[in-house]
């Protein structure tokens, strides 16, 4: 048979043109299994979490790791497999080449999705003060549980995830993993050298979770400080320490989802009873995080997580970890009464003391043991917000300006140059806010104040002179405007597949708790990094009263028993896509002699199937 020169040339065409669309099918499939983040989502480049297929467990992980080695270490710059999960996620992480293609990994054999590892910052920051611990607890109905029904988290197992512990506190125990000490596991997964931005960050564990940045304390004083200033909620629990945040590094304390995987997995194989993670950021009850979080509430574990700190930015704030399956977002309420800084205003009308909030720089006290002049600042544009060049003179005094329009950065560094020792911000709407200010440049004091004592310094300094003082050690203890209202920057639900967050909510604005005793030894953050171990701790005592109890029979008794906040501009109840079922009160948690089933229904009815034999639905 005799075949044509045309002939032959159409068949190969065709038989090109099959291969380059199989080709093309594969590639897509890779790529479809490449998760990108949204813009101005923080991505460590050319770092990867690779997700296989099945369940943690199932999966030969080290044969997965060897076939990805061999296919790619040599064809790709820097390429390194870097940690192996296999407890609560199935996967690994790996290193490459910033311009490393995702889609290489994505094709490989039993590769379910790969996704860029994420940098999650600590997401606290210093507010004003609070100490008044018993009015706290006598809201959520803690001390009625300590007091009247002897609970006190005895017996169970609190891990923690976070910047570590200075252990040495006196009201953390001053012991680590002796007899008797409060302190029985955890470890150092970072040490002090650890940048997660680094090209190749430096991992030099250190042989206990010391804390270096405050936060990790400050969250082990809410769950078991054990007083006199400091009062737990679990005073007797047994704690763990898995520190994987860095030390701060220009005013940030990052770590990343490779090394949070593998502290909550360390956590789980030392048979911790709770889990509590005051870290997250947006994403998907998808996330690595997520998926371990779901995974060890899949083996029995309560896992508690913050629900995040975007509430500015409306609804769909709500982050991972908190998304995970049965994991207990937590949301965050502003604390009562507020003790914070002293600040005393000396005018001609006679002194008033006010409070102020923490420093914005930890390591620049505002302390001025002698009367200093306060000027109010306009700056070039006639504006009292200082975000123009200031060409008043501020030699010598201290600047007042007002909240709003740039950054705390952009107003100290402007005060500064104006000549200013220190900067007083007052708030442009109630309450008490936490200021940042990591601009190396400042070496000047900067706090905030009230919008009510701003409006009484300004009104002071239009009838004449007036300077201020600001002892050091000084404490004053004040009515918070917002008290028992959702704290503004608390995130709002739902998830992005519509799942109910947060579950609940809990104090978290303006929280005194115990800080390294470097820093200071005692300071005041909010967050809903705040609220999670007081959920935590609170978890602990009703697991006590009900040692049975499943995770989702603990997350429907603190739901049942929550109390609905009220909306103070109309009167109505404040939406559960913001507080969840409300602020926990787990005295009625623990006494109440019935639950309702399911607590809580989403929009997408995931936990509860298909509807049947309901019209519209089949």
């Amino acid at each position: 048979m005799r075949v044509s020169s045309s002939a032959l040339l159409l068949a190969l065409a065709a038989l090109s043109q099959q291969t380059a669309h199989a080709l093309s099918h594969d590639i897509q499939a890779a790529i479809q299994k490449v998760v990108k983040y949204p813009a101005g989502v923080d991505v460590k480049p050319g770092a990867f979490i690779v997700e296989l297929e099945g369940e943690p467990g199932s999966t030969d992980v080290q044969a997965a790791v060897a076939s990805a080695s061999s296919s790619l270490a040599k064809s790709t710059p820097k390429f390194k497999v870097d940690k192996q999960y296999s407890t609560l996620f199935n996967g690994y992480s790996v290193k490459a080449d910033k311009n490393f293609d995702p889609a290489d990994l994505a094709g490989l054999p039993g590769v379910k999705r790969v996704w860029p590892v994420k940098i999650r910052t600590v997401p606290a920051q210093a507010s004003s003060a609070n100490i008044t611990y018993p009015y706290l607890h006598h809201a959520t109905g803690v001390d009625a549980v300590v007091q009247n029904l002897g609970y006190t988290g005895k017996g169970l197992k609190i891990g923690i995830i976070d910047s570590g512990v200075d252990y040495n506190h006196p009201e953390l125990g001053n012991c680590w993993k002796t007899p008797g000490c409060m302190w029985q596991f955890g470890s150092d997964f970072v040490g002090d050298k650890y940048n997660p931005r680094d090209p190749n960050p430096i991992i030099t564990p250190g042989p206990y979770p010391m804390d270096c940045a405050g936060h990790g304390t400050h969250v082990a004083g809410i769950i078991a400080g054990q007083g006199p200033t400091v009062i737990g909620v679990a005073q007797e629990a047994t704690m763990g320490m898995y520190r994987i945040f860095s030390c701060p590094v220009n005013g940030s304390v990052s770590s990343s989802d490779d090394l949070i995987i593998n502290g909550i997995e360390a956590a789980y194989k030392d048979g911790v009873d709770i889990m509590s993670l005051s870290l997250g950021g947006g994403g998907w009850s998808e996330d690595p995080t997520a998926v371990a979080c779901s995974n060890m509430v899949k083996k029995g574990v309560i896992v508690v997580a913050a629900n995040g700190n975007e509430g500015a930015a409306g609804l769909f704030t709500a982050g991972s970890p908190a998304l995970g399956r049965g994991v207990i977002s937590v949301g965050s309420i502003d604390n009562w009464n507020n003790t914070g800084s002293a600040i005393d205003i000396i005018s001609s009308s006679g002194d008033k003391k006010i409070s102020s909030s923490t420093p914005a720089n930890e390591n620049i006290p505002f302390v001025f043991a002698d009367q200093v002049p306060l000027a109010q600042v306009l700056d070039s544009t006639n504006s009292n917000l200082g975000c123009a060049n200031i060409s008043q003179d501020l030699k010598g005094k201290v600047a007042l300006l007002k909240r709003g329009s740039c950054t705390f950065n952009v107003k100290a560094v402007n005060a500064q140059a104006a000549g200013a020792v220190g900067v007083i911000v007052y708030n442009n709407a109630p309450g008490m806010m936490s200021p940042s200010v990591t601009d190396e440049t400042v070496t000047i004091p900067f706090v905030i104040i009230t919008q009510d004592d701003g409006a009484y310094a300004v009104s002071a300094l239009s009838s004449g002179n007036v300077s201020i003082k600001a002892p050091k050690g000084g404490l004053i203890t004040v009515p918070s405007s917002t008290a028992g209202k959702m704290s503004d920057f608390s995130s709002y639900g739902p998830g992005p597949e519509l799942d109910m967050a947060p579950y609940i909510s809990a104090p978290g604005g303006n929280i005194y708790s115990t800080y390294p005793l470097k820093l200071g030894g005692y300071a005041s953050m909010s967050g809903t990094s705040m609220a999670t171990p007081y959920i935590s701790g609170t978890v602990a005592l009703l697991k006590q009263a009900f040692p049975h109890y499943s995770v989702a029979e603990i997350a429907r008794a603190l739901v049942n028993s929550a109390k609905p906040r009220d909306d103070s501009t109309n009167g109505k109840k404040i939406h559960p896509y913001w507080s969840g079922g409300g602020l926990v009160n787990i005295y009625d948690a623990v006494t109440a002699r019935a639950q309702v089933s399911p607590p809580m229904i989403p929009i997408n009815n995931t936990s509860h199937g298909r509807l049947t034999g309901v019209a519209g639905f089949s």
